[in-house]
């Protein structure tokens, strides 16, 4: 299995390289957003861990970019310092498969990828490190009940903020025209939204 382990800080990926290259076959280094892209185009990864907060703008934008779609691995780690649940949650209706808080234990980090390495992909719901039982669970355990979007929402919202409009996401997605707007009503009312625009 090769990994994709994109992360701003040459020490801390070094070393996060070291701690888990039992778990992978490979472990390519991206340093920037930039890099990142380039590897993602000519190259093929069966995961990938991602910082958010990078000097080249913010990680979760590689997950909505038109042509990177095709080229994504199938899973994704996300990390950041977040702490704020809006956050989170935000980040992962980007298309993260998983997210980890940067601030625990640099072991507990490890941990936690080596049940990110075993998590089969796709998944049916977004999961989070839960610090006290030391383990992913299901988002939904941790944000309030009716805010976390499902797997299928969050479909229709990466192809919002694409710039589709509704019969688009409807044709893209293979759904009725009124699926795709119960949908969308679903994700305003989940992200606190009133008007469309909004959404994304």
């Amino acid at each position: 299995m090769r990994l994709l382990l994109v992360d701003d800080h040459p020490l801390v990926a070094a070393g996060l390289r070291n701690a888990i290259a039992h778990l992978y076959a490979e472990v390519i280094l991206a340093h920037s957003l930039a890099e990142a892209r380039e590897r993602l185009l000519d190259e093929t990864f069966d995961s990938w861990i991602l910082d958010i907060n990078m000097p080249d703008g913010v990680g979760t934008t590689l997950l909505r970019e038109p042509e990177l779609s095709d080229r994504l691995p199938p899973k994704c780690l996300l990390l950041s310092a977040a702490t704020d649940p809006d956050d989170i949650a935000m980040a992962l209706d980007e298309g993260g498969t998983a997210f980890v808080s940067k601030s625990i234990a640099f072991q507990d980090l490890i941990l936690a990828i080596e049940q990110f390495a075993r998590m089969p992909a796709p998944l049916a719901e977004a999961q989070v490190w839960d610090r006290a039982l030391a383990a992913f669970v299901p988002a939904a355990k941790i944000f309030p009940r009716g805010t976390v979007l499902s797997p299928r929402e969050r479909e229709v919202f990466m192809l919002i903020r694409e710039g589709l409009h509704d019969k688009e996401i409807a044709y893209r997605l293979g759904r009725s025209i009124h699926t795709v707007r119960v949908q969308i009503r679903s994700i305003r009312r989940k992200r606190g939204k009133t008007r469309r625009a909004e959404v994304g």
